[in-house]
């Protein structure tokens, strides 16, 4: 993503390695949570309400799915599914967070559970299941939801700091953790001049 370049619209550009040829792919008043598919011939991307997909070279954007993305979007391994959360209407008026697989060329994407899930959504490194954060009294997991529909399992759990964002390591061996602490004062000022 490259925001206000040459307009005030933030959009999705491709650029060398080495910071040469910049090029705009996409042309959205925002295009946000861009994702490189693992075999690097894809990008997805969010804008106007929708999910998208085109190539990374550039050329038209393919509609995935009429949402919105409540996390950022991932690839699959295999660059042929991705993942992301989103809402949807619940019974009782509200709305209800959903794990939602697409597989481009599939007209309906699979919804899983994943009702507690907040911030970032991964998948394993074997493409079987998605993990993801969730918080529940004050406290941080990683779960892991298979792709057979099966419950999630609790795979880390982490007290204190936040957990903002995770990544494996392209070997599957390793889980980078990004973690966050938010400290604070309260200091209480007074006008003495008025006091007198």
């Amino acid at each position: 993503m490259w925001p206000f370049r040459n307009s005030s619209a933030t959009n999705v550009w491709r650029i060398n390695a080495d910071g040469t040829k910049p090029q705009q792919l996409t042309d959205y008043p925002v295009a946000a949570v861009p994702a490189c598919s693992p075999d690097g011939n894809w990008v997805a991307f969010m804008a106007n309400g929708q999910i998208f997909r085109m190539r990374s070279s550039g050329g038209r954007a393919e509609s995935l799915a009429p949402v919105v993305s409540l996390s950022n979007i991932d690839w699959s391994p295999d660059s042929t599914r991705l993942a992301a959360m989103t809402a949807i209407p619940a019974k009782d008026g509200g709305v209800t967070r959903t794990l939602m697989l697409i597989t481009p060329g599939v007209v309906n994407p699979r919804l899983l559970g994943a009702a507690d899930a907040v911030g970032t959504i991964r998948f394993t490194t074997d493409g079987s299941a998605v993990a993801y954060r969730a918080r529940q009294h004050g406290i941080d997991t990683i779960q892991i939801q298979p792709l057979d529909g099966s419950p999630p399992r609790e795979f880390m759990t982490f007290s204190g700091a936040t957990v903002g964002t995770f990544r494996w390591s392209p070997d599957g061996s390793k889980l980078a953790v990004g973690r966050q602490r938010v400290d604070s004062d309260v200091v209480l000022l007074r006008d003495q001049a008025k006091e007198r």
